[in-house]
């Protein structure tokens, strides 16, 4: 039930940490070291506000990087170290060619004037840091292309008979998870922002979210309807209209919805605890919001009874 309520709100709040969401980047990590300075062309003149800007930007690559670096420094358990890194996976990425080399470049060089054993911890860790974006890579690719055929099944199966989509997606649904809902939105955004569309192209987006629902259904099919909609919940980023949705939701569900849903939010919120480094703080807000919610709906209801 955990790990389906994980794979739930991942999906919908795309915090899952262990996705393809980040390949694009996999030509920079695999560049970044301490001595690599790539070539370039010439870039064409910057005015005074742009140059500001790209300054602005370095710095605050700068900070963020030179902040993971301290706490990786700080982890005294090298087994927490990975999932202090994961949840930091975009600030690793944010170090593309030969910017982000000379940031590296530059902590290495400060941690030289604090002393020899600091000195030694830090190249230790940003070779860590930099082994774990490589081996993150490299995963996220054998996920993309894991994800693809799975798709391709599907499609496939449905272009067979309906009989055998049924068939295939009861056989793979312990292959459905969040890094496979979004890489089918992400095919879905990349036909939606192609710059010409076609009568195929609007067919495939219908398939492909018709496939979309039918995995979030099988998924949902053995967890309950409270558990698919507080997932659906995550999706939402305005307060007021996750709310409205709720308490919709709640209306016409009754009192043992809300319960069931009362138990996950608050199995969510204690499992976030416990999770080392911590987990993104916008999920945090969203399930303490529908949390709080259900609180004083059981408890507007209970003076009824």
């Amino acid at each position: 039930m955990v790990r389906s309520l994980i794979l739930l709100v991942a999906a919908f709040a795309s915090c899952l940490l262990y996705s393809e969401a980040f390949t694009p980047h996999h030509v920079e990590l695999r560049r970044l070291s301490p001595l690599h300075h790539a070539e370039c062309d010439s870039p064409p003149p910057l005015d005074e506000e742009e140059i500001r800007q790209i300054e602005a930007a370095e710095l605050r690559k700068k900070l963020r990087f030179r902040k993971l670096v301290e706490e990786s420094v700080a982890v005294s358990n090298p087994e927490h170290l990975p999932k202090l890194l994961a949840n930091n996976i975009e600030v690793i990425a944010a170090l593309e060619g030969p910017q982000g080399a000379n940031i590296i470049n530059e902590i290495v060089e400060d941690a030289k004037s604090e002393g020899e054993d600091q000195f030694n911890r830090t190249v230790v860790v940003i070779e860590s840091i930099l082994n774990f974006a490589e081996s993150f890579v490299e995963e996220a690719e054998k996920m993309d292309m894991k994800n693809k055929k799975l798709l391709g099944k599907i499609i496939n199966a449905m272009k067979s008979s309906e009989d055998a989509m049924d068939e295939l997606m009861e056989a793979e649904k312990e292959n459905f998870s969040a890094g496979f809902l979004r890489h089918i939105e992400g095919e879905c955004e990349r036909i939606i922002n192609a710059p010409k569309v076609t009568p195929e192209s609007t067919r495939l987006i219908e398939t492909l979210r018709v496939i979309q629902t039918r995995v979030l259904e099988e998924i949902g099919s053995e967890m309950g309807e409270a558990t698919l909609v507080l997932g659906q919940l995550m999706g939402y980023d305005d307060k007021d209209e996750l709310l409205g949705v709720l308490d919709a939701g709640l209306t016409v569900q009754g009192r043992e919805f809300a319960v069931e849903m009362k138990g996950l939010t608050e199995e969510a919120l204690q499992g976030f605890e416990s999770v080392h480094g911590g987990v993104e703080p916008e999920l945090v807000e969203r399930v303490s919001i529908i949390d709080q919610r259900l609180t004083g709906y059981l408890e507007e209801t209970n003076e009824f009874q």
